[in-house]
């Protein structure tokens, strides 16, 4: 694995340092650079996959972009495949033409019917696609104790379970009651993720002080639930990462569009959660 590792990057830095033309280079690029915030133009040298340089290069095969901007790939940060009406490769089809490169998606939706059985089925159906994909193992299956569904997902599976290198992190935790009353089912759940060192997404509907207190404390990292610029901006003054949503049903981006800042914009996430057009326009 080293010797492997050792003989990519000094290839790589081969080609960056234009010892030798880079395996491809996309010419004639207007650059958007997320990191300062300018545009420029040049071109962009790519070896084994991986972007190695930005400026004027080279390459074995070059693709002139004819002054066309280029960006890093979006990411939806939260979102529910199944509610697509897609597999995980066909919503891969709909969205990659549009820029979405990478989400995390939470697969709560099939849990909850076909159990460990539908996670893995998204999983292994996610990998047939050149998109990044990042399953959640969901936290609430069911999700209400008073549901009556196809599986259980309880905490010595979500202890086992978490641990797998095909899983992202702990999926939105939508039992809010679980952790503001201290219920120990629910708080295994989130020290098994934060032992594996896996995020934990928020579902935090009408936050109040305490209720954002207290998932600041669960260590819960995340929350799309914002519906008002001041719950928005109360999550992110407690240090959450705030996910504004534009989905189906909610359409939140517009109030919350104000909330941006040079200050806090590195914590603002933006995510579709339910999305269902995208199945209706396929079928």
């Amino acid at each position: 694995m080293l010797n492997n590792s050792l003989k990519k990057l000094k290839q790589q830095l081969i080609q960056c340092t234009k010892k030798e033309p880079a395996d491809t280079v996309f010419k004639n690029c207007r650059i958007i650079n997320v990191f300062n915030g300018q545009i420029k133009k040049a071109d962009v040298a790519v070896s084994e996959g991986i972007i190695v340089g930005v400026g004027s290069y080279d390459g074995k095969k070059e693709i002139d972009l004819k002054n066309a901007f280029l960006a890093p790939g979006l990411i939806d940060t939260h979102l529910h495949i199944e509610s697509t009406m897609l597999s995980p490769s066909h919503f891969a089809a709909a969205v990659l033409p549009h820029g979405v490169t990478t989400c995390i998606a939470d697969p709560h939706e099939i849990a909850n019917v076909c159990g460990k059985k539908g996670v893995e089925y998204m999983i292994k159906e996610a990998n047939k696609t050149p998109m990044d994909i990042l399953f959640m193992l969901p936290s609430c299956v069911p999700a209400t104790p008073f549901e009556d569904n196809g599986a259980t997902f309880d905490a010595a599976f979500t202890k086992k379970y978490i641990k797998s290198s095909k899983i992202h992190g702990l999926g939105e935790f939508m039992n809010t009651s679980a952790v503001l009353n201290c219920e120990s089912e629910a708080l295994q759940k989130i020290l098994a993720a934060t032992v594996n060192n896996k995020t934990v997404d928020g579902h935090l509907v009408s936050a109040t002080e305490e209720s954002i207190n207290a998932y600041v404390l669960a260590n819960i990292k995340t929350d799309h639930e914002n519906v008002t610029k001041d719950e928005a901006l109360q999550k992110l003054k407690a240090g959450m990462y705030v996910m504004l949503r534009e989905g189906t049903a909610t359409r939140n981006l517009t109030a919350l569009e104000s909330i941006f800042t040079p200050k806090n914009i590195r914590r603002l996430l933006l995510c579709t959660d339910d999305k269902q057009e995208i199945g209706r326009a396929h079928v």
